[in-house]
């Protein structure tokens, strides 16, 4: 390349590395939609709840009535209703609302807690309010009640066990300390019940929660199973969907060939079929290699040695294996000196940029291309660049996955699998290093592989 061509290599570009998350916004997407199916369960839940505990709250106060002082059930009716009223407006807030972000989920979490704690308090109300003056029946009512909203409240809201844990002293402690002791053996027997029934639920608010944790974790580990190994068997699919396409088409343009040169008459058509057979064979060759190769890395059968080296020779030596087919695509190539050092595998960063480099000569429609390295902070950076036809802005995010071939490949004689740039990812990852895009580069493409530079 002549110098004044130079600028193609930009000091100062850089690569936004956003690969790694490109599919979080798709799958938090997904997990949205997934929540918001359960949301009309989630309101009837709550409604159902909120609708058994009010007209609990109602006979209870009916029922009571006749032991209490007017004044005091009536104050304790009004606080009452005010709470319910706050607890309604907060489920239909919820659910219109519909929290996905992790700090809306620790708020309406907040929430949840501060509406059952002042549940617990009224219903202590109850029972220091309404029991000292009640008859017997209506004693043993109000310890069904209380037993009944515990075991609800441990099952359904197992998530705030400080609070379950709470009610449990604070409710059933209050019965015990204010019931009724007219008949001793009779209250005696429902004492050692009682007490028995608070440590069960005690131990049950530790448990419920840890089982519910180990249940959702064994599920979410059994979905990532399932989910990995439908990624297996599409990737499998499409490999053998790509391997019998990509060497069939080869190997019937051999065999047609082939016939000419056997059946041919015309020796110049003969020579120039042999040519195509050759270039055929050379072809499905490449190919095969690209499938062993993509194979090895994927099933980890390839180690990486590191080292400290010289970027530049490898540099060198990739630019020098590159340029008799360079010269077949009429490209030009500017290898540049560099005495960068970074820890690598020769033989596995000499793969990964001679991939690279392949890429840009056969996809790219350019007539020159650059190799060269840079630091980049504690990294070093071994650049690629072409000025051909470049990259789609949509191509950009499934670049380096598994068979994507890009809609600006140019590619339709001299295909391929799709693998080359994902078998680039897999090789740097090897050597604890990446492969990227500048997506801001505009004349062409600029990839690169970067590396931990070596110590000074």
């Amino acid at each position: 390349m002549a110098d004044d061509r130079q600028p193609l290599f930009k000091p100062g570009a850089a690569m936004r590395t956003d690969g790694a998350d490109r599919d979080s916004a798709p799958q938090r997407d997904g997990q949205i939609e997934a929540a918001a199916e359960h949301y009309p369960i989630g309101l009837l839940a709550s409604l159902l709840r909120y609708t058994g505990l009010a007209a609990a709250f109602y006979s209870m106060s009916v029922l009571f009535a006749p032991y209490v002082a007017p004044i005091t059930m009536r104050s304790w009716r009004v606080v009452t209703i005010i709470f319910m009223s706050i607890w309604l407006i907060s489920i239909f807030v919820h659910y219109r609302v519909r929290p996905e972000r992790a700090e809306e989920i620790r708020r309406w979490n907040l929430i949840g807690k501060t509406l059952l704690a002042g549940t617990v308090l009224i219903i202590m109300a109850m029972i220091w309010i309404f029991m000292p003056h009640a008859p017997e029946p209506l004693h043993l009512l109000m310890t069904i009640f209380v037993m009944a909203y515990l075991s609800i409240t441990i099952i359904s809201a197992p998530q705030h066990s400080a609070v379950n844990r709470f009610a449990i002293i604070a409710m059933l402690g209050s019965i015990l300390t204010v019931y009724d002791y007219q008949t001793p053996l009779f209250n005696g027997v429902i004492m050692v019940f009682v007490l028995l029934f608070a440590a069960i639920m005690f131990f049950l608010s530790k448990v419920f929660p840890e089982t519910i944790r180990q249940t959702a974790q064994a599920h979410a580990i059994a979905e990532a199973a399932r989910i990995e190994a439908e990624m297996q068997r599409d990737a499998k699919g499409r490999f053998l969907a790509s391997a019998s396409h990509d060497l069939g088409q080869p190997l019937q343009s051999a065999r047609l060939f082939f016939d000419q040169v056997v059946r041919g008459t015309d020796p110049v058509r003969r020579a120039r079929a042999a040519m195509h057979t050759e270039a055929a064979f050379s072809l499905i060759e490449r190919r095969l290699h690209q499938m062993i190769e993509h194979l090895r890395l994927e099933s980890a059968g390839t180690t990486a040695t590191l080292a400290e080296l010289t970027v530049g020779h490898s540099i060198a030596r990739t630019a020098a294996l590159a340029e008799a087919m360079a010269a077949q695509q009429q490209v030009a190539i500017h290898a540049l000196p560099s005495s960068l050092r970074a820890v690598a595998d020769f033989e596995l960063l000499e793969r990964a940029l001679l991939n690279l480099v392949d890429n840009g000569l056969r996809h790219a429609q350019s007539t020159r291309l650059l190799i060269g390295a840079r630091r980049q902070g504690s990294s070093i950076r071994i650049w690629v660049i072409d000025d051909g036809v470049g990259i789609a802005p949509g191509d950009i995010a499934s670049l380096f996955d598994d068979y994507f071939q890009g809609s600006n490949h140019g590619d339709e004689v001299r295909g391929g699998f799709g693998l080359g740039l994902a078998s680039v990812q897999r090789t740097m990852a090897l050597m604890n290093g990446t492969a990227g895009l500048d997506p801001n580069w505009k004349q062409g493409a600029a990839f690169f592989l970067e590396l931990q530079g070596a110590a000074a």
